[in-house]
């Protein structure tokens, strides 16, 4: 074979695969454009309106006693001798579980 058939035959196959690429961007194009308003419908689903911070602080309450019961159960020096760390812990628990609640639902 001599190197201007492997120059023709290496054209070929570039100019197949920019028509490939060209082919599967179109494709991708029509399908984003159908597929578009239902994707959208969905994400404007997250943005209704929530359970809101009253009910996030009750729920983040609840779970946050909880937490901090477990914890005091299973740490090695019981209840009181780890009252210094389950203190602020709650605090932080509480926040954490508030926010993210009402944020998130």
């Amino acid at each position: 074979m001599s190197e201007r058939e492997e120059k023709q035959k290496a054209m070929k196959m570039v100019l197949g695969l920019v028509v490939l690429a060209i082919f599967l961007g179109g494709l991708t194009v029509w399908g984003v454009t159908a597929l578009a308003p239902d994707f959208l419908a969905a994400a404007s689903a997250g943005f209704e309106t929530g359970i809101g911070l009253k009910t996030a602080a009750i729920a983040a309450m609840v779970v946050s006693v909880l937490i901090s019961i477990i914890f005091a159960i299973f740490s090695g020096d019981g209840f009181i001798g780890e009252l210094q760390f389950m203190i602020p812990g709650f605090f932080f628990f509480f926040m954490f579980f508030w926010l993210m609640l009402a944020w998130v639902f």
